[in-house]
C-alpha cells in the first residue's frame, strides 16, 4: 500500500509506483491476492510472487524467507527487448523495479 499510496505513486490507479513502468502488479486481482496471502502468512509460509503473479502460499521453516519475488525474469533464446516486451503484452511479465 505505501507504494501505492497517491503521495507517492507515479500512476497509482495503473499501479505503477514510478520510472514510467514499474509496477506492482499487472492487475488490482492480483493486487487483491498477494494482500490476501501477506495476512495468511505464518512463520512456516513463505509467498513466491513471480512477475506480479501471486503463485501461492508454501510450506517453508522458521529461518525461511516469508516472500520471495522475481521479475521478467528472461532466459536463454527470450533474454530480448522484443520477447520481453511481448511477455509484458500477454501479462506473463511486468519491470517491478524491485518495488
Amino acid at each position: 500500500d505505501n507504494n501505492l499510496d497517491f503521495d507517492v505513486a507515479l500512476y497509482p490507479y495503473e499501479l505503477v509506483t514510478y520510472g514510467e513502468t514499474g509496477s506492482v502488479c499487472q492487475n488490482w486481482l492480483q493486487y487483491r491476492l498477494i494482500k490476501k496471502y501477506l495476512a495468511q502468512l505464518t512463520e512456516d509460509t513463505t509467498l513466491v510472487v513471480m512477475s506480479g503473479h501471486p503463485l501461492g502460499l508454501f510450506p517453508s521453516r522458521p529461518e525461511s524467507p516469508r516472500v520471495i519475488i522475481t521479475n521478467s525474469l528472461m532466459v536463454g533464446h527470450f533474454d530480448n527487448q522484443r520477447d520481453w516486451e511481448i511477455c509484458e503484452e500477454m501479462g506473463v511479465a511486468n519491470y517491478g523495479q524491485m518495488t
